[in-house]
This record gives C-alpha cells, sequence and structure tokens, in this order.
C-alpha cells in the first residue's frame, strides 16, 4: 500500500536517500544544499516533499519504469527529439549523478563529524592548556562544523555522546556534561545505545562510572539504552593516590556494575559519604531501570 503523500517525511532517511539514489533524482544537484537539507537535526526533513516530488516528477519524464510504459509514445518522442537537438551540457556540476552526490554528501558529513571530535576532545591544543568546554562553546562548535553526522563513530571508536561525558572535571562540570548531551540527543537525534566497537563501552556505562546522575537519568529515559550491556574500560579514583600514581580499575561490566565497582574503589581511596553521593543515586537509578526492564 503506497504511503500518503503528507506521510512522507514519516519515512526513515535512510529509504528517502535510497529511493532517491536508485532514481538519480534529488531536489538540488548542489551539494552543499543537499547538505543543508542532510543536517542531523532532522528538523528540516519535513523538506522531504521536496524529494517525493523530485522522484515523481523523474518518473513522469522516463518512458519505461520496470517495464511498464509510463508516457505516451508521441511524448516520448517529443522528449528524446528535444533532448537530441539541445545543446550538450558541458558543466561538471550538472553531471553528477545521484549516487556520486549521495557518496560525496556522506563523506562530507563523516568528514565534518571527524573534525568536531578532534575539537571536543582539543587533539590541537596543547594538554595542559584545553579549554574548557560549556554548553555554548558545544552549540558553537557544532553549528562550524555542521552539517555532520553526529552518529559517526571517529577512528578512535567513540561518537561525540561519548567524548562529552569522557570530558575531565577540568574541561566540563557535571551539569555542562548533562546539558550537551541532552543537546545532542534532543537536537541531533543521536542514537545513546551506540558503544565502541571493540570494548562496547557505551556512554551510560561512562556516566555511571563518573557519577553523573542526570546524564544516567537521561539516557535511561531515552528508552534506548541497553541496561543489561557490558563494557571493558579503565576508571581512575577522584581521591588518593598509591605511589603517586591515582588509584584505578580496569574490568568489563554492565553499567550497574560498573557504578559499583567505582563506588567500592572510591571508598578504599578514602572518599567521603558525600563525595560518593552521586554515584549511590546512579545504582538507584540504574538498579530501578534492570528492575522496569527485568518485569
Amino acid at each position: 500500500m503506497p504511503l500518503p503523500i503528507h506521510h512522507i517525511h514519516q519515512l526513515p532517511i535512510c529509504i528517502i536517500a535510497h529511493i532517491s539514489t536508485i532514481l538519480g533524482s534529488y531536489p538540488t544537484t548542489d551539494v552543499g544544499s543537499l547538505l543543508s537539507l542532510s543536517t542531523a537535526t532532522r528538523k528540516e526533513w519535513i523538506a522531504a516533499d521536496l524529494i517525493f516530488l523530485a522522484m515523481r516528477n523523474e518518473l513522469k519524464t522516463r518512458c519505461r519504469f520496470n517495464g511498464h510504459d509510463i508516457t505516451t509514445p508521441s511524448s516520448s518522442k517529443k522528449t528524446r527529439r528535444r533532448t537530441s537537438s539541445s545543446p550538450q551540457r558541458k558543466s561538471k556540476r550538472l553531471k553528477i549523478s545521484g549516487p556520486e552526490l549521495l557518496k560525496a554528501t556522506i563523506v562530507a558529513l563523516q568528514r565534518n563529524a571527524e573534525r568536531a571530535h578532534d575539537a571536543t576532545c582539543g587533539i590541537a591544543q596543547n594538554k595542559n592548556q584545553r579549554s574548557k568546554v560549556t554548553i555554548h562553546s558545544f552549540r558553537t562548535l557544532l553549528q562550524k562544523w555542521s552539517p555532520l553526522d553526529a552518529n559517526h563513530l571517529h577512528s578512535r571508536g567513540s561518537t561525540l555522546l561519548m567524548e562529552i561525558t569522557k570530558l575531565s572535571i577540568k574541561r566540563a562540570s557535571p551539569a555542562q556534561v548533562f546539558k550537551m548531551a541532552k543537546e545532542l540527543l534532543n537536537k541531533w537525534d543521536v542514537d545513546p545505545s551506540k558503544a565502541h566497537p571493540t570494548s562496547r563501552l557505551s556512554p551510560l556505562m561512562i556516566s555511571a562510572a563518573r557519577g553523573y546522575t542526570k546524564v544516567v537519568a537521561l539516557l535511561i529515559n531515552s528508552g534506548r539504552c541497553n541496561v543489561g550491556a557490558q563494557g571493558k574500560g579503565t576508571f581512575f579514583s577522584s581521591v588518593g593516590a598509591v605511589g603517586g600514581r591515582r588509584i584505578r580499575h580496569t574490568g568489563t561490566h554492565t553499567a550497574l556494575e560498573w557504578c559499583c565497582e567505582m563506588k567500592q574503589m572510591e571508598r578504599n581511596a578514602g572518599a567521603s559519604l558525600l563525595e560518593i553521593r552521586d554515584l549511590e543515586e546512579c545504582e538507584r537509578l540504574l538498579r530501578e531501570a534492570a528492575r522496569e526492564g527485568g518485569g
């Protein structure tokens, strides 16, 4: 059953792009304009009606589609005659095919995402002079490299959501991390369940191990995180040191287990009840989520 025209914007973007690639028809042949339609905010994709119209017009101008005549013989002859008599276009931009355009778009989106990753981590900055990251600077960074694929997995194996949860306390406070995570979930439609391809460490596990209660609650409430998934990682204690080196724990755990392990490690390092309060709250949230998931 065909989808009504007014519901075309509800189609997944990958399906729209795939259909458009097959037909070789887009609302524009300009890569920059197509990228503006492909921004990760997904809000502008109501403009998918334009793609539908482009596909419809493309079909109407073809003589045959799937072995069936869709135009009258006379109109097709006129179309062929008009095409043959018209001067040949030499513009390189006009010769870009649908698949080539889509491929160039995907490459550009991923390249911009990698640059946004690097800017968030402060790779270009000196290790001791990396600037703080706030919600304002993060929005400015995303706008600078937009359009980008916010779900892109960097070559380091992390997403933008993972990168902000891994920021040190010197560069971003828990409150700022929560605002940035909320920005990515609500406005960039990131997938919070996306984990490191090898270690399987996810944003939920990182947030739980670091005691980010608001971020943990946000990820759980999104309904797209697997609370029972396991991931391998290494986390350091916020207090105490042995032989001049910070205490650390390496293991493979679920988000709840990471929270419990970190709480025990902090206690062994001499943390006060106030300092492990956030970890206890994260533990409570994760136990409730696991209980509801099991029920």
